[in-house]
This record gives C-alpha cells, structure tokens and sequence, in this order.
C-alpha cells in the first residue's frame, strides 16, 4: 500500500488509439512556445505525463500517467493519477524531520510537548492528501471531458 495516495482507473473509449492521442494532443501544450492549454506534459505513441495547467503553482496537483492500448473495438487508457516527485520528496522530508524532532523531544522533556511535531505531520499529510483529492477531481474531469463523445 503506498504511503502517499495514488488513483488509478481505466477508460474504455469507442475510436482508436490514434484518435484518442489525436484528441489528447489538442489540449497539450508540450514546449513553452505553444499558446496556453488545458494541459501541460509529454505525449509518446502509446501514453502520456501531463499536468493539468492552471493560473496557479499547485504542488498537489497530480501528475497524470496514462497508456492508451488498442482494441479491436476502439481503446482503452490505463490511467494514473499520483503526486509529483518534489512533492513526495518534500513530504518524506518533513515527515523525517518531524519524527527526529519527536525523539530529541521525547530525550530532552519526556512530556506531551513531545507529541507536538507528530501532530504537525498528520495535520500536513491530512492537507497533502485533501489538496491532492481536489485537484485529482478537476483533473479527471477535464481529461474526461477530452474524450467526451
């Protein structure tokens, strides 16, 4: 079970993988010299890592990883939505630092104050993953959306 959350689902679509990659490449701006689009990221023949764009920096938005198979009757889209590795990084970070804070608390004043840095983590994990929760749904949304039919 991964420590930071992840989201995983499968997209049946009734036209083939060219189409979709097609569709998929409309809303994807891929170099800085492209006007503004829905997404940010990278297409390859056969998937994709994009990022929904927005006015915003957003470090929990989920970078979305996808692999489009064909069919014989159109193609399916295995996708994952995950955090962006800075973000893991930043938590695994924070989380080491809280514990470590802990300890020496725990050796210096052996009392409840010591409890104060693990508090701290589970409040940033319970906002890492809300935020996380959030920006997956306008993601999905918007992807979806790409595809609609």
């Amino acid at each position: 079970m991964p420590v930071f959350p992840v989201y995983k689902e499968t997209i049946v679509l009734p036209f083939s993988a060219s189409i979709a990659a097609a569709m998929l490449y409309t809303k994807v701006r891929q170099d800085r010299q492209q006007e503004k689009q829905e997404f940010n990221g990278v297409l390859s023949d056969h998937g994709f890592r994009i990022s929904e764009s927005g006015p915003l920096m957003d470090n929990f938005r989920p970078l979305v990883i996808g692999e489009i198979v064909p069919t014989s009757m159109g193609c399916i889209v295995f996708v994952k939505y995950r955090l962006f590795p800075t973000t893991v990084g930043f938590m695994w970070f924070w989380m080491v630092f809280g514990l470590c804070c802990t300890a020496f608390l725990l050796f210096l004043h052996k009392g409840w104050i010591a409890a104060l840095p693990v508090l701290a983590i589970m409040v940033n994990y319970w906002v890492c993953v809300e935020n996380f929760n959030r920006n997956t749904r306008t993601s999905r949304a918007k992807l979806h959306q790409v595809w609609a039919y």
